[in-house]
């Protein structure tokens, strides 16, 4: 996937020019640190709610590539406009414009690529081009910022989205029209099949870590399994769309799928305090533009293997498992972070920087593959956006409202102790959230092999 590749690459060495400036932008313009924290808070959480509501209308009518494309012109002439005011009510105005236009953009993007993937492991080799693009160009756009100032960096964001725009014309949007009809036709197979006694019990949604142990090859067993579950309500005929607002409830009805959604969004609660304030923290103990570029690149350096070997990282852990090793290292980065004033030097961040290896490219590539499986069929972009809309719109939000707060009242320091502490808590409870759910997937699966022996083999598999 040659254009997938290219757009991942030219989309984020444009974003590396001008998302990580924002914030010294604000402050630079008079902003105080809580008056950040909220444009933090708002930017993702407009972005959460435009981009389910876009995805939904995408899938609804099937307009992804239209949608795509006049989205992603609309927020590049959009992002331009907010180095030319300086009013706080436009700016603020301008700000939620470009987060809502340019909303849908990834969400289709990645789910066009995760469809077009032979195996699952392959959306990382595609994705890893994305980290290239970020690394390469954050380190130069450092120095060219240092040089000419922060609106020097609209200009180039500017121009490369102009070259990102021609690859986003050749992104395979068909492969996720030709997933769509193969997840409506498995649906409507299983129902005509021999597990139509599973299908006839609507609540019963298949526990999905089970059939991710049992199946770590990606089969299509589980997509299967899940067709028969989101099987269509009597009267509107096997395998036919299900509607919008009906699969987005199914897919939250699914205890599982919500555990999944609340680790999504530890994770953007430690994205949102990252980038939020680690350059502001940087700034304050001396670092320079130049030191924050390169720590985009130390970043990225240390997502390019993780994204290359997610088929074999994948297969080895299993999705749960890395999503579980994600919040540790999380926890782990965010103490570092807090250390910092008793380095030697502020450029001690570089090696916490390779930490984001595990905490954002493990994530995403687990979280995307998670979102494959649990889609119900035909709304595989709407899954995305739901997963993408809590890790970068509620999560990052809520982490970038609370880190204002704390770095303004209690200091930087604190904001990353803070973050530490509330992702260890929170990752607690859903380690004893899962271990509930997955009982009651157990006494559900006894059940089933007592109604149903002959599908007792595929769901009594052990989570």
């Amino acid at each position: 996937m040659l254009s997938a590749k290219a757009w991942y690459f030219t989309q984020f060495a444009a974003a590396a020019c001008i998302y990580p400036y924002l914030n010294l932008y604000f402050r630079q313009l008079g902003f105080n640190e809580q008056q950040i924290g909220a444009f933090n808070a708002l930017r993702p959480w407009v972005s959460a709610i435009a981009g389910n509501l876009f995805t939904l209308i995408a899938d609804h009518v099937r307009a992804h590539r239209a949608i795509l494309l006049i989205a992603f012109v609309l927020a590049a002439v959009v992002r331009f406009s907010i180095a030319l005011v300086h009013n706080l009510t436009y700016l603020i105005l301008l700000v939620v414009a470009t987060e809502a236009i340019n909303s849908p953009v990834g969400i289709l993007v990645d789910a066009s690529v995760m469809a077009a993937c032979e195996q699952e492991g392959d959306y990382g080799k595609s994705r890893v081009w994305g980290a290239i693009g970020w690394g390469s160009f954050s380190a130069l756009s450092g120095v060219f910022v240092t040089r000419y100032g922060i609106y020097a960096a609209f200009v180039a964001n500017l121009i490369g989205a102009a070259i990102a725009f021609i690859p986003t014309c050749f992104i395979p949007v068909q492969a996720l029209h030709r997933k769509q009809d193969m997840q409506r036709a498995a649906a409507a197979a299983a129902q005509a099949g021999s597990a139509a006694g599973v299908a006839g019990r609507k609540d019963y949604i298949p526990p999905l870590a089970a059939l991710d142990e049992a199946d770590p090859e990606g089969s299509n067993a589980s997509e299967e399994l899940i067709g028969v579950a989101l099987d269509p309500q009597p009267g509107t005929g096997a395998g036919e769309r299900i509607g919008a607002w009906r699969g987005v409830g199914l897919v939250l009805s699914n205890p599982e799928a919500l555990v999944f959604f609340v680790m999504s969004m530890l994770m953007g609660f430690g994205m949102g305090n990252i980038d939020g304030y680690l350059f502001l923290f940087l700034k304050d103990l001396g670092g320079s533009e130049a030191l924050m570029g390169l720590t985009i690149t130390f970043a990225c350096i240390a997502e390019i293997p993780v994204f290359q070997c997610t088929g074999w990282l994948l297969r080895t852990l299993g999705v749960n498992p890395t999503l579980h090793l994600v919040l540790c290292i999380f926890v782990v980065r965010m103490l570092c972070y807090s250390l910092l004033p008793h380095a030697a030097s502020p450029w001690m961040v570089l090696p916490v920087e390779l930490l984001h290896g595990v905490t954002f490219a493990c994530a995403w590539a687990a979280g995307t593959v998670n979102c494959s499986r649990i889609s119900p069929p035909g709304l595989l972009a709407s899954t995305q956006a739901i997963y993408q809309g809590l890790y970068m719109g509620v999560g990052t939000g809520v982490g970038g409202l609370v880190g204002g707060f704390v770095y303004r009242n209690y200091g930087a320091v604190n904001v990353f102790r803070v973050a530490a502490a509330v992702i260890g808590s929170g990752w607690m409870l859903c380690m004893l959230a899962q271990q509930a759910v997955w009982a009651h997937q157990r006494r559900q699966c006894r059940m089933a092999a007592g109604e149903e022996g002959a599908h007792a083999p595929l769901l009594s598999a052990q989570p």
